[in-house]
């Protein structure tokens, strides 16, 4: 599933529209403005307004301390704007008027590092980044949006990995497997655009 996660984000990432903040959202920068032109820029791209913002969990934590991220949720009744816990991906979606998907650890994080080194990890959507995208409301290919998945099912598998069990004598054991047939293809790379230097 993680391949799955790098392939989709390398989509979005790779889109190749994107627009640098002019000061990052955990050094005094404004989230609301800088999302709020990036929506214009991404109708200004393809006409339609984007349904999704994917953003890492680590950008989260740091929007929960962003002066102009907390005042906003002040003042819409939401508690005292010290308290981080208001400032979650629900609220988010209220200012921006989009979904907002946030990329959480485990599913965020790959180990690069071969079989038996020692641990490298690193996120999959980059902390200092965050993606706007059209979802393709139908599933039709010819419908706008950014990407689709597909997955095969001419083995009988279904939406979702597979899991096999087997007898291995050699081993003297079960295996057991998961197995996911899939691919991202990318449709209109216009329903995309990604916002860099958001974190430092």
């Amino acid at each position: 599933m993680r391949e799955l996660e790098e392939a989709i984000a390398a989509v979005l990432e790779g889109s190749g529209n994107t627009t640098g903040v002019g000061t990052a959202w955990d050094a005094g920068g404004d989230p609301i403005a800088d999302v709020n032109d990036a929506i214009d820029t991404f109708i200004g791209q393809c006409g339609i307004h984007p349904s999704h913002c994917v953003l890492s969990d680590k950008l989260l934590r740091k929007l929960q301390s962003n002066a102009a991220i907390v005042d906003r949720i002040k003042h819409h009744g939401n508690g005292p704007a010290q308290d981080a816990r208001r400032v979650t991906a629900n609220a988010l979606s209220e200012i921006w008027r989009l979904n907002v998907l946030v990329a959480d650890a485990p599913s965020n994080v790959k180990d690069s590092a071969g079989e038996g080194l020692a641990a490298s990890l690193t996120q999959i959507w980059d902390p200092t980044k965050l993606g706007l995208f059209l979802q393709t409301p139908t599933g039709d290919p010819l419908g706008p949006g950014l990407g689709l998945t597909f997955h095969f099912v001419e083995d009988g598998s279904s939406m979702g990995p597979t899991m096999e069990q087997y007898r291995e004598e050699s081993i003297r054991s079960d295996v057991i497997r998961g197995r996911l047939d899939y691919d991202v293809v990318e449709i209109n790379a216009a329903c995309a655009h990604v916002l860099t230097g958001v974190s430092t």
